[in-house]
């Protein structure tokens, strides 16, 4: 198995993941269009386009905020096809619409490679620590290939099963997200109209019932009425919302709750919230309540 491992999209996801990798001993070859001197002060290697990553590596990730940049880095002129390479192993991390993920899988599988559908499920302390959860669907025999690789990224790869399982587990995944994060806000603004503070709302619940990961990560947030840095931003969150609804409505499986997540989510886009943590989504209920 190769030491070699490509990395295309260092994000706010892809370069705490691309550093584990690193961590765990494999020479790292990384591509994203802005400054990536932290990921070669990490230890990596920065090359100048996703077809260099090609000429170094049979296996790589892309992690990238949609569609049409996962396609320009495997299929566009400079993409990792371009290389004329053949066998290439793409563990696709990002959430985009599962047809887009075929399409591309395909593509990738005229070379005889392959592509595994792998969005990853946490926030960005959640890679550092690797208890991010990933969602890995596609061919079994790639998989096992591959697992060490993404054995180094997270102790949470878990193999699901046929190709596109993954994205649809994300989807669900993302449907609660929102949810609870829009519960948060509501459950914070409903004890300050009741006289509470929403410092004593945070800590009072967080051991209770009635948390969650999203309550423990965000009512603190809320509380302290901190949006940036953002461990998730309302632009990425409300693009899948659109997609998990637009699935929601397809398989004609009614998400009442869903679809009002997406409606504040969308709203906080339009507000000029687009970049700041969704944890922000409070200020449109502190609002709403005349707070």
């Amino acid at each position: 198995m190769s030491k070699s491992i490509g990395f295309i999209g260092l994000g706010a996801i892809g370069h705490p993941a691309a550093v584990n990798l690193i961590a765990d001993g494999y020479d790292g070859y990384g591509f994203r269009r802005s400054d990536m001197s932290d990921y070669v002060a990490a230890g990596g290697r920065a090359v100048a386009s996703p077809r260099e990553i090609a000429d170094h590596c049979d296996t790589l990730f892309t992690c990238l905020p949609d569609g049409r940049a996962v396609s320009e880095v495997i299929t566009g002129p400079d993409g990792v096809l371009s290389s004329g390479k053949r066998g290439l192993k793409i563990i696709e991390l990002s959430s985009l619409r599962i047809a887009e993920k075929e399409q591309l899988r395909n593509e990738v599988r005229k070379s005889d490679g392959d592509m595994l559908d792998c969005p990853v499920s946490g926030i960005p302390p959640m890679i550092v620590s690797k208890t991010a959860v990933i969602f890995v669907s596609g061919d079994q025999a790639v998989y096992n290939d591959v697992r060490p690789y993404l054995d180094a990224v997270t102790d949470k790869a878990n193999y699901i099963g046929e190709f596109g399982l993954g994205s649809k587990l994300k989807f669900i995944a993302n449907h609660l997200v929102s949810v609870n994060i829009l519960a948060t806000a509501e459950a914070l603004a409903f004890g300050a109209k009741a006289g509470l503070s929403p410092h004593l709302v945070s800590e009072a619940l967080s051991a209770s019932a009635a948390s969650s990961l999203q309550f423990q990560t965000r009512a603190p947030m809320m509380a302290d009425a901190k949006w940036l840095p953002a461990l998730g931003t309302h632009e990425m969150l409300h693009k899948d919302l659109k997609t998990i609804t637009e699935y929601a409505d397809e398989i004609g499986c009614p998400t009442p709750l869903l679809h009002t997540a997406e409606k504040y989510f969308e709203r906080a886009n339009t507000e000029g919230r687009q970049n700041e943590d969704v944890a922000s989504i409070y200020e449109l209920i502190r609002a709403d309540n005349g707070l």
